[in-house]
């Protein structure tokens, strides 16, 4: 026995030797890679020995002593600086996985200022728009994703139950802002918006829709599922989906109600067009320009943006009907959106581009919003003699001669509207899109020739 174990002891030995010069066995069975705290130190003094052995042969051949110092300090660099590589590139990489994990913040909380708003600048939120911010591009719609996401709506729909949903007697018929739908009272959600649709429109699904109308301009279950896809990216100027319910006859989808109704009826009241109306409207302006703006660079353009399509809602903007929305920036021979906002473009034969018709309408809106007016009926060829005169004459001369209707004595909208704001409707409002401002998306950064209205001044004031 005893010799057998002598054996054993030597060959263990043998096997550590190698263990400890090596560092690792790779014949080693689990756990025996593992040293007691003395084996390891012994192990490090293994490894440090090449060095130590190298410095010896050195001292032997009558080297001098300054050369092996300034040797060893090279080395000694060399480590650090490899070290702080590493660190800065796993530092570089966790900070780059957050940021892409990280869900997309729009707004933010106004930094300190050192020095008071303008007199006439009166903030109607708490928050300020920082413009442009992106988000990652891995975000971007789908075509796929929308379909998965229209048939997973399909499979949803419930069934309509009246006694759950009671008809808001108190909201007066006047009162009511029938872009949103007809108010309610929810078991559920409390107070809500229903829209009525009929449901041999909606039929069961999108396929079953694009077979009974192939030429419709306006699908609803694309409707449905971007608010869907907005609402899983964390986008808030989106008005959630809170169901879809069906029966024989209607189908019915439920919205939070917007309290303070769509930007239509928001527009037709407050104060005659000025500075202060211009106060009032900057805030709404800044929401509505930073919301189109993140759409495309989500890959999405509305090209329906009108003031009956934006909703208010605590003092934010809630853009609605994504119906005639599409994936394709260029696009041919599709005219979409409300006559007074539709992009001249589109009524040509041509191939346009959808961001840019997006921006068009934004600067009807803005200008409907400060002036109580839209500035032309429409913007189809020989339709309107305002927009005609607009086209001839340019944005700013024709205004020269508009008076506007709303304010005390007919005033030129030319004197009415301040200079920061006219020139900001110049830039939108160009009739040849090649000359229109962009809302500062990704694709339009580096070209030169493009302006960019986070620039401008009358959006500036609002960055103090």
């Amino acid at each position: 026995m005893l010799p057998s174990v002598l054996n054993y002891v030597q060959v263990r030995r043998k096997t550590r030797a190698k263990t400890f010069s090596t560092g690792f066995d790779l014949g080693r069975r689990p756990f025996e890679g593992v040293l007691p705290p003395t084996q390891a130190r012994r192990s490090m003094h293994s490894q440090v020995l090449p060095t130590t052995q190298g410095l010896a042969r050195r001292q032997d051949s009558k080297e001098s002593p300054k050369s092996l110092k300034a040797e060893l300090e090279v080395r000694a660099q060399q480590v650090e600086e490899s070290r702080s590589s590493r660190v800065k590139e796993s530092k570089a990489e966790l900070e780059g996985r957050v940021a892409a994990e990280a869900p997309p913040h729009f707004l933010s909380e106004p930094a300190a200022r050192s020095h008071p708003p303008p007199p006439l600048f009166r903030r109607a939120q708490s928050f300020v728009v920082r413009a442009p911010q992106r988000l990652p591009s891995k975000s971007r719609v789908t075509t796929d994703s929308l379909k998965n996401v229209m048939h997973e709506l399909a499979l949803e729909v419930q069934p309509w139950l009246g006694q759950d949903f009671i008809p808001h007697s108190r909201i007066q018929t006047a009162e009511r802002d029938f872009g949103q739908g007809d108010p309610m009272e929810s078991k559920t959600w409390g107070l809500i918006a229903v829209k009525l649709m009929p449901t041999n429109f909606i039929t069961k699904g999108h396929s079953e829709f694009m077979d009974e109308y192939p030429s419709s301009i306006e699908q609803p279950w694309l409707d449905f599922a971007l608010v869907r896809t907005l609402e899983t990216l964390r986008y808030p100027y989106v008005n959630k989906l809170l169901g879809i319910f069906r029966d024989h006859d209607t189908t019915y989808v439920a919205s939070p109600f917007a309290a303070e109704g769509g930007l239509f009826k928001w527009s037709k009241k407050g104060k005659s067009p000025g500075l202060e109306r211009e106060a009032e409207v900057l805030p709404f302006a800044l929401q509505i320009l930073d919301a189109v703006r993140a759409l495309h660079d989500l890959g999405i353009a509305h090209r329906d943006i009108s003031l009956e399509n934006i909703l208010i809602t605590g003092g934010r903007i809630k853009i609605v009907d994504f119906g005639m929305a599409t994936l394709q920036r260029m696009c041919t021979n599709e005219v979409r959106g409300k006559p007074s906002c539709t992009a001249p473009e589109m009524h040509l034969d041509a191939e346009y581009d959808a961001f840019l018709a997006d921006a068009f309408s934004v600067g009807v809106v803005i200008f409907a919003m400060a002036t109580r007016e839209y500035p032309w009926l429409s913007t189809e060829q020989g339709c309107c003699p305002l927009f005609e005169a607009r086209s001839r004459q340019g944005f700013v001369a024709s205004l020269l001669k508009r008076r506007n209707g709303s304010t005390q004595g007919r005033q030129q909208l030319f004197d009415v509207l301040s200079r920061g704001l006219l020139e900001l409707l110049e830039a939108l409002l160009f009739v040849d899109p090649r000359e229109r401002a962009c809302l500062g998306e990704v694709c339009f950064k580096g070209q030169l020739s493009r302006a960019s209205i986070w620039l401008m001044a009358w959006l500036s004031s609002a960055r103090l």
